[in-house]
């Protein structure tokens, strides 16, 4: 089962910085006269001479991490994958086979959809060490050592999409009968074309 849940990035230091690290910079964007602000995950393609003046002016490098979301606001969000975890893309039902998530898809999730990603769960009870409350919580489904993601999308809109798609049948668009009320079965007689 899939859970909304939320994509975040953290920083950390490193000891130097290498080609590959992720970077974090708000982008702000005018379309018809609205401003959309979001974060945009970009990628080092080179080592910097002086790391304290790049990281001044850009920040230090980020990892990815999916947070719980929380309805009371009172309670901290937990961690539900870390960045060792991130984790298998899932495209849709026209798709049958997972993938490695890409920064591209990180970075529509940032901007499309402010960050909210779902997550493959299993739902587990724990039960306090002496026996009187249970608690609901959900655990992340890991397969070859990562978590699957995917859009936000509710059950019920991906079932119908992947329902639609296996349901596609071409002849169903032929009409039961015409405008003279005649039906295939009329209209095309296999012996009247045999030869010989």
């Amino acid at each position: 089962m899939f859970i909304t849940a939320k994509l975040v990035f953290e920083h950390y230091i490193p000891e130097q910085l290498t080609k590959g690290m992720w970077f974090k910079q708000k982008i702000k964007d005018v379309i018809y006269g609205k401003i959309y602000e979001y974060d945009r995950i970009y990628e080092l393609n080179h080592i910097p001479q002086d790391m304290d003046t790049w990281v001044q002016a850009n920040g230090y490098p980020v990892k990815p991490r999916i947070m719980t979301i929380e309805a009371n606001p009172d309670r901290y969000s937990t961690t539900l994958a870390k960045a060792e975890e991130i984790g298998w893309w899932d495209e849709g039902p026209h798709v049958e086979e997972l993938r490695d998530i890409e920064l591209k898809d990180f970075n529509i999730i940032l901007s499309d959809f402010d960050g909210e990603i779902q997550i493959d769960v299993e739902e587990s009870v724990i039960t306090s060490a002496d026996g009187t409350e249970e608690e609901e919580i959900v655990i992340p489904i890991i397969y070859a050592n990562k978590c699957t993601l995917r859009m936000p999308m509710e059950e019920e809109d991906y079932d119908e999409e992947y329902d639609d798609y296996e349901d596609m049948d071409w002849e169903d668009d032929e009409p039961e009968e015409d405008s003279a009320g005649y039906t295939i079965s009329d209209r095309y007689n296999p012996d009247d074309y045999e030869t010989e």
